[in-house]
């Protein structure tokens, strides 16, 4: 059965590069940190609760595998930046790099 749909619109690779550049983009006003991730935790809420805590907005937020390990990176805004790094550390997330 045929449906008598009109095509909205393509998605093309440069749309899916350009998609991917702004996780990493650091234009804005940010933080960027990569940190270890135990598998099967939800890291979301990890993030969610500590961002609440400190004050600070989470702009983007991915995991990802790296070298057999699961690691997430995530960016942030705001003026408590240092308290937050420092609660995350503290709840057993080991740091693995920080891009101002």
């Amino acid at each position: 059965m045929l449906r008598n749909e009109a095509l909205v619109g393509l998605i093309t690779e440069s749309d899916i590069f350009r998609a991917f550049v702004s996780l990493f983009d650091h234009s804005k006003k940010s933080v960027r940190i990569t940190f270890d991730v135990s598998k099967g935790e939800d890291i979301l809420a990890v993030v969610a609760t500590l961002a609440a805590e400190f004050g600070v907005r989470v702009t983007s937020l991915f995991t990802c595998q790296q070298d057999e390990r699961s690691v997430c990176v995530v960016r942030v805004t705001g003026n408590k930046f240092d308290p937050f790094l420092e609660a995350l550390w503290k709840s057993g997330h080991p740091v693995l790099s920080i891009i101002h």
